[in-house]
């Protein structure tokens, strides 16, 4: 990251907002200004080189499929993401939090501590429980199979970003890293198939469960999809990629975004105090916590999940770095205030038209 970090900076320092370099045989240009980001973002869809590299353990989910893939695949994907269904997973998420708060009564005697185990294994209990409908039990077993099977893959699969002579697949056959990367996707695969099928089996079971008690139970984003009008068409080939692109996704950007505000909180006490006196008592107040969307927003300019995203511009063979990283430190953008945490700047409309995307949508409500 701080490679791309380097490069984002020096392209601030151009009039044209814009860099480029070289990363073994592929050249790159990055771009940290709003209106060219809108533009490539919108305009160049296909995926580089990296794209590539997260397909060879999700295929052609969803994010890093091509585009004549994933148009359609979005389709079936988006009515699954309606406020009503989201609304149905505040129970969980305040079930696992209770979890988290609990494992961090361990850390008041300490001085110091790092977030980032607590905060992932919330994330990913939560996002098991949402996505396919079971409990990991992530936060209090450390040697849970899938969970270790993943960090494994995740930790020697990104190394290969930066080893350009690792890119050439006959090479990288070769090297230890690959037979890591075959043992722990074998891993992932089975335990998100062996799911699918239990679901397959136990939805008949359920429903008819459900018709006689008249009981209702939370529905994954797995049920979801199998009980849509398409899911008997669904292959588990299928529902595998799509459910390891959501619990990727969504683990990692989520503890990213969470881990950070908790750092925020802990550095300015009394913005911690405003958050604290906004406290929520029912998910229907989540609307009106303004101060607390404000920090979350202003934490994720500073660290976005997504810090860059590539993108190819096939006419010229053009390789693209949008980095939102970059255009969100950009002075240029936000003053010269811009290392500086301040919610504020999102509840007085000083926030620069397009300059704020931290998912790569420069529309983040």
């Amino acid at each position: 990251m701080n490679v791309f970090k380097m490069f984002s900076k020096e392209a601030m320092k151009n009039n044209y907002n814009m860099t480029s370099f070289w990363l073994g045989m592929d050249h790159y240009t990055v771009v940290v200004e709003p209106n060219l980001f809108e533009l490539f973002s919108k305009e160049c869809l296909e995926k580089t080189r990296f794209a590539k590299f997260a397909r060879s353990l999700i295929g052609n989910g969803s994010i890093f499929a091509p585009v004549d893939i994933w148009r359609p695949k979005r389709k079936h994907l988006a009515p699954t993401f309606s406020t009503k269904n989201l609304n149905n997973f505040c129970n969980i998420f305040s079930q696992q939090s209770l979890i988290l708060v609990e494992r961090l009564q361990s850390t008041l005697t300490s001085e110091k501590f790092s977030m980032w185990p607590f905060i992932t294994t919330y994330t990913m209990d939560s996002v098991c429980e949402t996505v396919l409908g079971i409990q990991i039990h992530a936060q209090t077993d450390k040697e849970q199979p899938f969970l270790k099977a993943l960090n494994e893959y995740l930790t020697v699969g990104s190394s290969r970003i930066f080893k350009p002579w690792l890119y050439i697949k006959a090479i990288y056959k070769l090297h230890p890293d690959s037979q890591i990367l075959r043992r722990t996707k074998k891993t992932i695969w089975e335990f998100v198939s062996n799911i699918i099928e239990k679901k397959r089996e136990d939805i008949k079971r359920t429903k008819s469960k459900e018709a006689s008690s008249g009981v209702e139970s939370t529905e994954s984003f797995l049920d979801l999809l199998l009980e849509s009008a398409d899911g008997v068409k669904f292959t588990n080939h299928y529902l595998i990629e799509e459910m390891l692109v959501l619990l990727l996704a969504g683990t990692d950007t989520s503890a990213v975004g969470a881990g950070f505000t908790c750092v925020m909180l802990s550095k300015y006490p009394d913005v911690q105090m405003k958050v604290y006196e906004e406290r929520p008592i029912l998910h229907t107040d989540l609307p009106k916590l303004k101060y607390l969307h404000a920090v979350v927003k202003e934490t994720l300019r500073l660290y976005p999940p997504v810090p860059i995203i590539g993108r190819a511009v096939e006419k010229d063979v053009l390789l693209l770095i949008l980095s939102i990283w970059g255009m969100h430190h950009n002075p240029k953008l936000w003053g010269d205030d811009v290392e500086s945490f301040i919610p504020e700047r999102f509840l007085n409309g000083s926030v620069p038209s397009g300059a704020f995307a931290p998912f790569s949508d420069t529309n983040t409500p």
